[in-house]
């Protein structure tokens, strides 16, 4: 296995620890923030939707960095410019967690930011069989001849 893929290993397990811990402080807040909506699934449908969205970024860590999956690295790399995109919005609108929740949030975002580096780097890409584009390889022999 590539460095690179530990490293990612590393950050992105860090990453979901952190969103683990998030998730435990801010569990009371989120049961009152949903009876307030009305979206009222109860605390077992609730706790069900919180598992999944733990487990998720498990499986999707072990298909991408032990079963080599392809798809998995590019899901974990959707997922995260999809958080990339609500924290960001969530900052324009000022409406990001207040305190610690709101740190840990974007603490998770850097450190899943960094995670999915990882997986660009040029050893990860050979190690999941990432073809190069003609154009980009053409590109790149042209700079070495000059």
């Amino acid at each position: 296995m590539p460095a690179s893929i530990r490293k990612f290993e590393i950050f992105y397990l860090v990453a979901w620890v952190v969103s683990l811990i998030a998730t435990f402080l801010s569990w009371d807040s989120q049961i009152i923030a949903q009876a307030r909506l009305g979206r009222q699934f109860g605390l077992s449908g609730y706790s069900a939707i919180t598992t999944l969205a733990l487990l998720l970024p498990l499986v999707l860590w072990y298909l991408a960095a032990r079963r080599r999956s392809n798809i998995a690295r590019r899901t974990i790399i959707a997922v995260f410019a999809l958080q990339a995109i609500g924290v960001l919005y969530a900052l324009g609108m000022a409406s990001l967690a207040p305190g610690l929740i709101g740190a840990l949030g974007v603490l998770i975002l850097v450190l899943r930011a960094i995670s999915v580096r990882f997986l660009f780097a040029a050893e990860a890409r050979e190690w999941y069989g990432v073809r190069r584009s003609k154009v980009h390889t053409a590109v790149k022999e042209q700079a070495v001849d000059l």
